[in-house]
């Protein structure tokens, strides 16, 4: 089982006053592998390896 591969990230953003604005935050993952963000959208191949080696039974390494 290969782990490590994959990081979720969480971009968390503010607004114009500094203050959270969590209806525009949102996560997405990194692949370590070839330095690179995948988005979460079904329609990214990339994405759905990703998925295929979570179902794999892989664990990315949570956002922090």
């Amino acid at each position: 089982m290969e782990t490590k591969r994959y990081k979720l990230r969480q971009h968390n953003r503010v607004d114009v006053n500094g203050d959270p604005d969590p209806a525009n935050s949102y996560q997405d993952i990194y692949d370590q592998e070839n330095n690179c963000a995948i988005p979460m959208c079904d329609s990214n191949t990339d994405y759905l390896i990703y998925k295929e080696w979570v179902a794999k039974g892989n664990t990315p390494e949570p956002a922090e």
